[in-house]
């Protein structure tokens, strides 16, 4: 949970290139993590780093099957652009924002 917070913290910096070894090993700790996974993606998509880590995302999707992960990973990198991320009904709400309806 903490590497991917770290990585969020980071990535919100605009330095996404700096985030992404948080992230990386956060997926890894904690493939089925959905919120943690799903903030974490957004992330990278608002900073436009997604196709830059298409390769580690597929692999990692791979390393895990039926895991949040894998399907986070696989739906953003092929609906990512009609999702404009993260498919909305998977993100967690925002940073003080009110609980989902």
């Amino acid at each position: 949970m903490a590497h991917v917070y770290l990585g969020d913290t980071l990535c919100r910096l605009h330095r996404p290139e700096d985030a992404w070894p948080h992230f990386e090993n956060g997926f890894g700790l904690a493939p089925n993590d959905l919120n943690l996974i799903a903030l974490a993606l957004q992330c990278l998509w608002d900073e436009h780093a997604i196709e830059e880590h298409r390769d580690q995302l597929t692999t990692m999707a791979e390393q895990h099957p039926g895991s949040w992960l894998a399907f986070l990973a696989t739906d953003i990198l092929h609906n990512g652009k009609t999702n404009n991320g993260v498919d909305p009904q998977y993100r967690p709400r925002g940073y003080n924002e009110d609980p989902k309806e």
